[in-house]
Formats: C-alpha cells, structure tokens, sequence
C-alpha cells in the first residue's frame, strides 16, 4: 500500500492515474515546499495604552510567510451572540489588510467588512476597550505586527485575546 494511504486505498496528494506537481521533482517528498503554518496566543490582558498607535508584535521563526490572520476577542459580549470580536487578514504591507468585525448593543448585533486597501481607516470598532480599536495587521520580516488604536486623548486600558497565524 501506498505512504499516506489508509483503508481507503486512495493516495494522498494525488488522484488515482493523475500526476502532481510533485511527481516532476526527484526526492522532494509530498509537501516540502509547503512550509507548515505557524500560530500563537495573543493574550493583551489589559494594558493601558497612551493615545494614538500601539503595536503589538508576535515573532515566528522564518521571515517568508505571505498571508498572515488573526481572530480577536473583545471584552464586551453580545447578547445571544457570543463576545464582540474580529477576523482580520494582513500581508507583508501595512494598509492592505482587510477584516469582518461584530459587535452589537442589547439584542442587536452587527456584522461589518473593513478594508484598508479600499481605504478604510481601522479594521474594528472600539471592541478592544474603551476607544480601543484594531487599526491594521501586516507581517514585518519575521513578526506579525497588529497595530491598536487609542481614540480618546487620554490612555485606555486594552484587552484582547485570540489566535494568530502566518502562512
């Protein structure tokens, strides 16, 4: 029986009577020119940031990933509907990235798109605390750097957890 087959039969990574692009290439096992998929915790469990721009960095072990993404909690919940929180997807420049955001008030909850390509400002309403909102995801070499905004004139104390990842 093939490597990678189970009780099926089947081949993995390849159709029965097909070719992959891994059958042009001598010695390369399946997937060696996928590197695996790197992931953390972020855990910002209330620091107080000043005005302005606060970056939160998380460092990977190589400087070649393409995409990276991030699902954060917020510390509000919704009612019916879990916490307040945000899927944001970042790439090796800041400004492209884009995110889906819900947040809501009583037994109302609302679902919004972001896009700093097509020139929106952040990536979430102030979920993250009071006036603290996610401004923008972008990889930097090896880390993936999120960067929170503080809208109000004085510090605020931030809070956000969740997963993130760089492929």
């Amino acid at each position: 029986m093939d490597e990678g087959s189970g009780d099926s039969g089947m081949t993995v990574g390849k159709q029965p009577d097909g070719i992959t692009e891994h059958d042009l290439f001598v010695g390369i096992q399946p997937h060696d020119h996928h590197p695996e998929v790197e992931h953390d915790r972020v855990q910002i469990n209330g620091m107080s940031i000043a005005p302005g721009d606060h970056e939160h960095r998380i460092t990977w072990t190589r400087d070649d990933h393409l995409v990276t993404e991030v699902v954060l909690k917020g510390p509000s919940s919704i009612i019916g509907a879990g916490s307040q929180g945000v899927w944001a997807c970042g790439h090796q420049t800041s400004g492209e990235s884009t995110s889906r955001s819900s947040s809501g008030s009583g037994v109302y909850t609302y679902v919004a798109s972001f896009s700093r390509l097509h020139g929106d400002s952040y990536l979430s309403d102030s979920i993250f605390g009071t006036g603290c909102l996610l401004k923008d995801i972008y990889l930097d070499g090896d880390e993936t750097v999120l960067v929170f905004r503080n809208t109000y004139p004085s510090s605020r104390t931030l809070r956000a957890w969740g997963l993130v990842t760089a492929k």
